[in-house]
């Protein structure tokens, strides 16, 4: 990083809140003027901030931070670089205060049975499922949460299985770049990304859209081939870290082929 990169104080120090906030701000799309119009706040005072000559308050920060759609994460490393104490939880999946929601979540992955549900964390660590999700994927446990691109995108078995493998690897692979997007400069989510480009290094990426709404996983069961796609759930608005970043993927069957075989593997 160079001096250029990092707003500078008054006193020559360089201020951690005033860089973040400017990288948020260019990620975004937006001017000092653009921002300040939004945060309704004087262009000049904006522009103070992020070059350390003026220490925002909290409430400042947070109004920057929703305007900007700063994800809760980033959040509180933005007050934390200001010096000031975190505004939002993060509790673990497992912990009392998340019961309500472990209990919502459990319900929802239970009554979508006899077809598989997901529960991932932002890295796509498969925190839970149902047991569909379990009989189905052998290798992912509650008790030793496992990362399903690094552990799908890897597994022979599936390469096999699925007829569409080219398609669907890099549907898997574009999901995560969006996601990354989203959390920008993850360093976890930033070196996935690069394991899971070398794991499709010999995979050709296809230069066709689908010919379906939604890209469809086919799957070759004993000749049989079986089409499945998938819907994302999450919470609305929380002030949790961890459960803003949760999401609940399902799969549902998209041809009757498919729907037997889940009814009759279930069963």
């Amino acid at each position: 990083m160079t001096i250029n990169e990092t707003s500078i104080s008054r006193n020559g120090e360089r201020s951690a809140f005033g860089h973040k906030l400017r990288y948020w701000r260019r990620h975004r799309g937006m001017s000092q003027l653009d921002l300040a119009l939004e945060a309704e706040i004087s262009p000049r005072h904006l522009s103070f901030i992020e070059t350390g000559r003026s220490r925002p308050k909290r409430e400042l920060i947070l109004k920057l931070a929703e305007t900007l759609d700063i994800p809760l994460r980033e959040r509180n490393e933005l007050l934390m670089a200001a010096g000031l104490p975190a505004a939002y939880f993060e509790e673990d999946y497992h912990s009392s205060e998340l019961v309500v929601y472990r209990k919502a979540i459990h319900e929802l992955i239970t009554n979508h049975q006899p077809y598989p549900a997901l529960v991932l964390n932002r890295w796509g660590d498969v925190v839970d499922g149902n047991a569909t999700t379990y009989l189905m994927f052998p290798e992912f446990r509650a008790d030793n949460p496992v990362n399903l691109y690094q552990t799908y995108l890897s597994s022979p078995k599936w390469k096999e299985l699925v007829v569409n493998w080219d398609e669907v690897a890099w549907a898997a692979y574009e999901h995560l770049v969006s996601d990354a997007s989203r959390y920008r400069g993850d360093e976890r989510m930033q070196a996935l990304i690069l394991e899971i480009q070398d794991l499709l290094r010999d995979t050709p990426r296809p230069d066709m859209m689908p010919d379906s709404p939604s890209i469809r996983t086919r799957l070759n069961m004993g000749g049989e081939i079986l089409e499945t796609t998938t819907m994302i759930a999450r919470f609305g608005p929380v002030n949790d870290v961890f459960l803003s970043e949760l999401r609940v993927e399902m799969i549902f069957p998209a041809n009757e082929g498919a729907r037997r075989f889940f009814s009759q593997f279930a069963g």
